[in-house]
């Protein structure tokens, strides 16, 4: 079992909101099928899970609260492109 740290930031911080964009897109699991799409994001980071390099981090918010956490990239979470 891989052990990831998480953060759970809490209320969706308003400076944050006003500044960026994330859709409510969901995910699509490794199924294929599509969930929560309309209810939370999840988008991957471009950093990759020290020693298991299947796994990634991303950052991923419900309507009221906002985290990060890693997990294997076969999920199908969004890709949002952010220049550097």
């Amino acid at each position: 079992m891989i052990l990831c740290p998480r953060a759970i930031l809490g209320k969706q911080p308003t400076i944050l909101a006003q500044r960026l964009f994330f859709p409510l897109a969901g995910y699509r699991y490794y199924g294929g099928g599509l969930s929560s799409v309309g209810y939370s994001g999840y988008y991957w980071s471009g950093t990759p899970y020290p020693d298991y390099s299947e796994w990634a981090y991303y950052l991923y918010f419900y309507i009221e609260y906002v985290g990060t956490t890693c997990y294997s990239r076969s999920y199908g979470n969004s890709v949002r492109c952010v220049k550097e």
